[in-house]
């Protein structure tokens, strides 16, 4: 779509009325705040006419051009704003045409990803979704023999991925795993921390090393994948960042006291990570599912009592897929999500709408 715009500073009211009548007769008088004691003066009336005539406005003086396009621009500051009474290089255009997007690009062809957790259960799915959609995948995990498996699976059906090797308990091994993936590709796009676990454990029987194994992994390791893909994403002023949170963080589950304090974390920092990253051009976000059938929960959902109980708390009627989670992440690792940041999309079914 195009809309044509065009900029005079030397146009009456009565000419712009003329132009836009619709537009003139919607506003509450004067038409654009400019009466004569207005200090836009009648002389330094300019005009932006779309391809629809009229632009919805208000008496104040602010016209809504968002959705021909445009930013917002306030009348009573044109002619103190540059030269000819127009913010810096309005005043100059003249039939000049501003591009829209013909459609919202959800592809993550070709961008750089890495998955980490990825050797097994919903990470190892996750990488597979994400080489489906095109991404190139770095997978990140302990294991190489098993990153080895899944980078082969994936190369056989024509997707593109590698293993690193990364322990998120060692800050060394976190630190030389983005080194290599850099090396490797020469950039990061997306980083999915995925890698994280649970344990249920009653809170009254938690130890210190159950606390600090869990927090470790959950938190503190994310964090630190954070700052080391941050720090490529600054530098190229581009990347996305999706962290895999839970509904835990947000709804209590007995006897996941420490599971739950870790993602609650990590929702926190994800916010924090995004007012100081978003204005660099890197977004960081969170996805909190609810639960998910691998092969690690299956033990639990395989459970008809315990079953029951967490249908009982799904409106949707069902537990989720990867690929229901997978579909979020994307989503936030496209340029269709550049405007969202520091947000927890929740995939939970329902659970905690009740």
């Amino acid at each position: 779509m195009r809309i044509e715009s065009h900029a005079r500073d030397d146009f009456s009211v009565g000419e712009i009325e003329a132009c836009h009548p619709a537009c003139a007769a919607s506003l509450a008088p004067p038409f654009l705040g400019m009466g004569k004691e207005d200090d836009f003066g009648a002389h330094n009336h300019g005009r932006l006419c779309g391809a629809n005539a009229g632009f919805p406005g208000t008496a104040a003086g602010r016209i809504d051009f968002s959705k021909h396009g445009l930013t917002l621009l306030d009348a009573r500051s044109y002619n103190k704003a540059g030269p000819g009474g127009y913010p810096p290089g309005l005043g100059e255009l003249e039939h000049k045409e501003i591009e829209m997007a013909d459609s919202i690009d959800f592809g993550i062809k070709d961008r750089v990803t890495v998955v980490t957790g990825a050797s097994r259960g919903f990470g190892r799915g996750l990488a597979k979704a994400m080489a489906r959609s095109g991404a190139i995948v770095a997978a990140a995990a302990r294991s190489l023999p098993e990153l080895e498996t899944l980078a082969k699976e994936i190369r056989g059906g024509g997707g593109i991925c590698e293993g690193f090797v990364m322990d998120l308990r060692d800050m060394a091994s976190i630190s030389s795993a983005f080194e290599r993936i850099v090396a490797r590709f020469g950039r990061i796009d997306i980083l999915v921390n995925n890698a994280g676990m649970g344990n249920p454990i009653p809170a009254v029987d938690i130890s210190e090393s159950d606390w600090d194994w869990m927090m470790d992994l959950n938190l503190k390791g994310t964090f630190f994948c954070c700052q080391a893909a941050g720090k490529v994403m600054l530098a190229q002023r581009k990347g996305r960042i999706v962290n895999i949170s839970s509904q835990a963080s947000v709804v209590a589950i007995p006897g996941e006291a420490v599971y739950c304090a870790s993602k609650g974390g990590l929702n926190m920092l994800t916010k924090v990570l995004a007012v100081e990253w978003s204005g660099s051009g890197v977004t960081v976000n969170a996805v909190g599912p609810t639960f998910i059938r691998t092969p690690g929960t299956a033990v639990r959902l395989d459970n008809p009592e315990f079953l029951a109980g967490v249908m009982a708390k799904l409106p949707r009627g069902r537990v989720a897929t990867i690929d229901d989670v997978a579909g979020a992440v994307i989503y936030l690792a496209s340029d269709a999500a550049d405007m969202v940041t520091g947000t927890l999309l929740l995939v939970d079914g329902g659970w905690t709408a009740l």
